[in-house]
């Protein structure tokens, strides 16, 4: 809630950083050494909410389900970033971890 407040009154004034990298770093300091992994989840969703053509969000969720065991919902995340950039490496070497 407010990080759209702040959003919605700073954007574009150069006041606070709301680019898709800023949230992904939140997102994987918060899942560092398997710390607050639903944090962490949240702060992907709250990117790919503002920014839904970031790639990397979409893999790092696809890691995240992968650390969960959830091999299904990983493809589908990795399915929606080749989607958005049909080339990325790396979501190529996710797809062939889980044997795709």
């Amino acid at each position: 809630t407010r990080y759209h407040e702040l959003r919605e009154s700073y954007y574009g004034t150069g006041s606070y950083d709301f680019s898709p990298t800023t949230l992904a770093t939140v997102a994987r300091e918060l899942a560092q050494d398997g710390g607050d992994m639903a944090g962490a989840r949240e702060m992907v969703l709250l990117n790919l909410e503002m920014n839904p053509d970031h790639v990397n969000s979409y893999l790092m969720l696809a890691q995240m389900d992968l650390t969960a065991g959830d091999e299904a919902a990983a493809k589908a995340e990795i399915d929606k970033a080749l989607a958005l950039d049909p080339k990325n490496g790396r979501a190529r070497r996710l797809l062939k971890q889980i044997g795709q």
